[in-house]
């Protein structure tokens, strides 16, 4: 009996495909989709890919099913793909022409298994051959017109080989006693800019020098600092948390270095400072440039001594911590201005990470607004079943002031607005200025930041610092954030809600 065959043009079949894979980084959720997709264009009864890693000596394979034998050559032998590596299009194998491949895994195309033709489409990355997608039938003859697989094979070798690439930094991230529910996930994207910050994670966790993160509010900071502690020796203990910038400077020191009871007014306890709880572990410090001067001087001795007093106490304590600090200011001129000691701005530097903004990376926006719309869709107890073409295209023209933070509330507010399962109309303030030379008009940088503002603002219900509060939801400091409230000419009766 004939197989249905489904051939949508090859337009749609390379949206569809890559609209499907892209936003998965499991195994088994990416080929569901990969052969749910394949299945629109053409049946088959089996369906593995074949990615080679690790300097081409070893092959992963992603299957769900896949026939024991073929499975066992393919972890054992390294030639496996040997015999087909002069192919560079997609092709079509019978049963009979099985000893031509005689090293490929389709040499177990036989009586055994019971398959009897096969369609090979290789996959490259920026033409460099990377593996194979095979689909398998037990029906000769079964596979027609092999070249309408060639456009689709960009998207499942990209995703492939950034799946194998989250894979491996997992497998180093988290040790077996570490919950495998760790977020270094949530760093979506496969651009150059991203995965450069990859390569640095992977180079300075494994040493214990103090860490460095610059970058612009809401580019994902701490993701990166988690990143770097679960990666390095360590792991095994939980990495520690203060923002500089969340607290008065009156009680940064106690929660930095810790106080005996009576300490000061209102010390009735003893409290136990960050530095001791992440003695042996890694101290985050988030917003380290708005560390008051009086107490950099202070920290830069624990650095250097590795050693604390705390407030109302001479006791000197020991101490092993690892720092990562992130900023978003330029320490460097605020070195140069008195605002920042420079001997600790040096101690801190010694393996800075930047990260890019959003508006560098801009082909990461389809693969973020895919992965927050399945995000947000879970809370919502929604399934949604994408984002249209010309949704992605304004919300990659928009240069995104508030980064990542800021996207995921646009696609929050139009997963809520949305009245089908299917975003194809983009609702923000911003949307009918996303305009470029081919019919997009651009607005300036303070009117984008004017208006995320307001939006947060309204999010937040009027209220600007404290708990909920837009300070809080925008990552930066209450002072920050109301003296660009006075630069961009932001007042009371502009936005609604509560008042501070």
């Amino acid at each position: 009996m004939k197989r249905t065959r489904i051939e949508p043009s090859g337009k749609d079949q390379t949206y569809n495909v890559n609209n499907a894979v892209t936003p998965v980084i499991n195994r088994k959720q990416f080929m569901n989709n990969t052969k749910k997709e394949l299945r629109r264009i053409i049946s088959f009864d089996s369906s593995y890919i074949v990615v080679y890693s690790e300097g081409y000596i070893h092959y992963s394979c992603f299957t769900e099913n896949m026939h024991p034998l073929v499975k066992q050559n393919l972890f054992k032998n390294t030639f496996i793909c040997e015999g087909a590596l002069t192919q560079s299009k997609p092709f079509i194998i019978q049963h009979h022409q099985i000893n031509i491949f005689s090293r490929f895994p389709l040499s177990l195309l036989h009586k055994e298994n019971g398959f009897k033709s096969a369609c090979i489409v290789p996959l490259s990355v920026n033409n460099v051959l990377t593996g194979y997608l095979v689909m398998e039938s037990f029906q000769e003859n079964h596979f027609h017109s092999p070249e309408m697989f060639e456009k689709l094979a960009d998207p499942i070798a990209m995703q492939a080989c950034y799946i194998l690439l989250h894979e491996k930094l997992n497998n180093e991230l988290i040790p077996s006693s570490v919950p495998e529910s760790y977020p270094f996930e949530e760093m979506i994207g496969k651009s150059k800019p991203l995965l450069e910050v990859f390569d640095n994670i992977s180079m300075v966790s494994r040493t214990d020098v103090s860490v460095l993160l610059l970058g612009e509010t809401g580019t994902g900071k701490e993701l990166i600092a988690q990143a770097i502690h679960r990666l390095s020796s360590r792991s095994t203990k939980t990495l520690v948390k203060l923002n500089c910038a969340a607290l008065p400077p009156q009680l940064i020191e106690s929660e930095l270095f810790g106080h005996e009871k009576g300490a000061f007014t209102g010390a009735i306890d003893k409290r136990i400072g960050k530095f001791e709880v992440a003695n042996g572990s890694t101290l985050f410090l988030d917003e380290i440039g708005e560390l008051p001067l009086e107490l950099q001087a202070k920290l830069l001795r624990a650095l250097q001594e590795k050693e604390i007093e705390r407030l109302g106490s001479n006791k000197v304590i020991k101490v092993d911590v690892r720092i990562i600090a992130a900023t978003n200011r330029e320490l460097d001129k605020e070195v140069a201005e008195g605002r920042f000691r420079a001997d600790l701005y040096f101690r801190l530097n010694v393996f800075p990470i930047n990260i890019p903004p959003l508006r560098e990376r801009k082909e990461d926006i389809p693969l973020l607004a895919t992965h927050f719309l399945q995000q947000i869709g879970t809370k919502l107890g929604k399934v949604f079943s994408g984002i249209s073409p010309e949704v992605l295209q304004q919300l990659s023209a928009y240069d995104w002031p508030g980064n990542i933070r800021e996207l995921e509330h646009v696609i929050e507010r139009n997963a809520i607005l949305c009245k089908g399962n299917y975003i194809q109309e983009l609702h923000l303030q911003t949307s009918s200025h996303i305009r470029s030379e081919t019919g997009f008009s651009i607005k300036t940088w303070e009117e984008h930041e004017k208006e995320y503002i307001l939006y947060v603002l309204a999010k937040c219900n009027g209220k600007v610092s404290g708990a909920k509060g837009a300070a809080q939801a925008l990552g930066i400091p209450p002072t920050t954030l109301e003296s660009k409230m006075r630069k961009l000419g932001i007042k009371r009766q502009h936005y609604p809600g509560t008042r501070d």
